[in-house]
């Protein structure tokens, strides 16, 4: 195979992988590692890490760099903590340093950003996103619990539930399984855990309100539909109870159109047989 040929082929992986190849990658395209190493020294190849390459020109990359330290840190590793927290699109959590998790085994390895080792990960806590190992939303909010303020792990916790990533029973059976002797960030995760499940602070509050008062806690963001059509999407639902609630953020709903669809709401909810309570920012926070 020519050089044109070769390089062809580490162009395609490239494309496919956020510009990153690993070496093992070009080798199994037929580049051997001394072909590599020259391509490197003439500037055809830049490294990546310490177990691949891309391609020259190319713009800062932060998947690209994720991908490098995988490379390194092994087969099991998995995108963990907050760079998992960016994989499963958690509220605030941008692009930043690279954290893996990998086995025990990997210690020692240095990879550019942050390497976590433990115990092997179960398959369950386990989930693959745009093609990158990470852990799961359920354990990523778990590793968190222990490295995040307060509003960052309840930002998570409610991205998490609100996305469909896991739910707060989930969570809570995993946190169960996971919290053994020593683990941090366990009690943290205990306060954060029974007001969650709300899009934002807003909801949340009102999750403790019902806490508080000893409410049974409804479910969040619930689908009203008629003949397979939605009709609305509630903030709160208290079934078996017909009562559905809505809370309302500072910024009413003032123009005509939006309290045309606001009341266009509040009729298919009504056909549904729900009767829906209606509490403004000020009602639920002061």
């Amino acid at each position: 195979m020519d050089r044109r040929q070769l390089l062809g082929g580490i162009a395609a992986l490239a494309a496919a992988q956020d510009g990153f190849v690993s070496l093992e990658q070009c080798w199994s395209v037929g580049a051997t590692p001394g072909i590599v190493h020259r391509w490197v020294a003439q500037a055809r190849l830049e490294r990546c890490g310490v177990r691949g390459v891309h391609f020259p020109g190319q713009p800062p990359n932060w998947r690209r760099d994720v991908r490098a330290a995988l490379a390194v840190a092994g087969p099991s590793a998995l995108v963990s903590h907050r760079a998992a927290g960016t994989l499963h699109g958690f509220e605030g959590f941008l692009p930043g340093p690279v954290e893996v998790l990998a086995p025990r085994s990997a210690r020692n390895r240095t990879v550019a950003g942050l390497l976590h080792t433990s115990t092997p990960v179960a398959k369950i806590d386990r989930c693959e996103i745009d093609g990158l190992p990470a852990t799961s939303a359920a354990r990523t909010i778990i590793d968190l619990a222990s490295r995040c303020t307060t509003r960052e792990l309840e930002r998570a916790i409610d991205s998490a539930v609100r996305d469909g990533g896991t739910s707060v029973a989930f969570l809570t059976r995993r946190l169960v399984a996971l919290r053994g002797r020593g683990r941090a960030g366990v009690a943290h995760l205990d306060r954060g855990l029974p007001d969650s499940g709300g899009t934002n602070a807003l909801e949340r509050r009102f999750l403790k309100l019902c806490g508080d008062a000893g409410i049974e806690r409804p479910a969040c963001q619930v689908v009203h539909a008629r003949g397979g059509v939605t009709m609305a999407r509630v903030d709160f639902d208290f079934r078996p109870s017909p009562v559905v609630v809505e809370v309302e953020g500072q910024v009413a709903h003032a123009s005509p159109s939006q309290r045309q669809r606001d009341a266009q709401r509040r009729r298919e909810l009504h056909h549904l047989g729900r009767v829906v309570v209606s509490f403004t920012y000020e009602d639920v926070f002061r």
